[in-house]
């Protein structure tokens, strides 16, 4: 009897073991897998680019400008424009929508800031501090590698899949004296901006071009459309407005919440989307 139950005991203990094992493999793998998909990389140019120093006090400047010309009412059409010149030309139109339901939520969010920080909202690239967004400059030194990995994913800051068609009209238009609506010419300057995860929202990595005489400007995916940037913003100024009670008690930090959002929306980042910052 003692040897009867000696072995029952023993085959559930194995078939335990196996059923841990089993479990631990099935659920590691296909997590490594995600995470490895998903995780941003270290904040680097990709190939195409080299490193090159430079003062980052205009890339901040334009984090200011565009978070900005989003919460100003009537300025949808500036908003616009702070996208590159390939995104600006192939979204013109946009320039020209009515935008009441933007202007309505922008209205809502101006009064709230007043009320809490007594003052006109107003971003300021000291909102943007080195701890806030790390900032990576550097050059195009290969064009035809340059158009086919810019730019960035904005959530892992990897290089996106672009079609052979897509890469062969971006390498003719950046071969244009200037690098046509592409501005991706041998030497021309370009910024990495990442904004850690704060406010609940994730790590975003952000391709920026320099554009003749001083703008910085976003590189958006191509496939982002006019509609799904202004609804987009819109759904990002809802959640903005409807949180009011959860601002920060620091303006700076409000203003780089409210950034966060304007930055989402422009890159179609979900604000549901939560990240790993507070």
């Amino acid at each position: 009897m003692r040897a009867f139950v000696s072995a029952v005991a023993a085959i559930v203990l194995s078939a335990g073991l196996i059923g841990l094992v089993s479990a631990a493999t099935a659920d590691d793998r296909p997590a490594d897998r995600n995470e490895s998909a998903n995780a941003s990389v270290p904040l680097a140019l990709p190939p195409g680019f080299s490193d090159k120093k430079f003062s980052d006090s205009g890339v901040r400047s334009e984090l200011a400008t565009v978070t900005n010309d989003a919460l100003t009412v009537s300025k949808y059409g500036s908003f616009i424009n702070d996208l590159v010149d390939e995104d600006r030309t192939r979204l013109q139109s946009e320039k020209d929508r009515d935008v009441a339901d933007l202007n309505g939520k922008i209205n809502v969010i101006r009064k709230f800031w007043k009320d809490k920080y007594g003052k006109d909202f107003d971003a300021g690239k000291a909102a943007f501090t080195p701890e806030a967004v790390a900032v990576v400059t550097g050059e195009v030194s290969d064009v035809a590698q340059a158009v086919q990995n810019w730019p960035l994913d904005v959530r892992t800051g990897r290089p996106m899949q672009q079609s052979g068609e897509a890469v062969t009209a971006r390498a003719a238009e950046a071969g244009k004296t200037g690098g046509g609506h592409v501005n991706l010419d041998k030497g021309r300057d370009v910024a990495i901006a990442r904004f850690a995860a704060s406010h609940g929202q994730p790590e975003l990595t952000l391709s920026m071009v320099h554009e003749l005489p001083a703008q910085w400007r976003f590189d958006i995916p191509k496939s982002r459309t006019g509609d799904q940037i202004h609804n987009d913003l819109l759904n990002h100024l809802n959640f903005v407005a409807t949180h009011s009670e959860n601002w920060p008690s620091d303006i700076n930090d409000g203003y780089r919440m409210v950034a966060h959002h304007v930055l989402m929306a422009l890159y179609g980042v979900d604000p549901n989307m939560k990240g790993h910052g507070t």
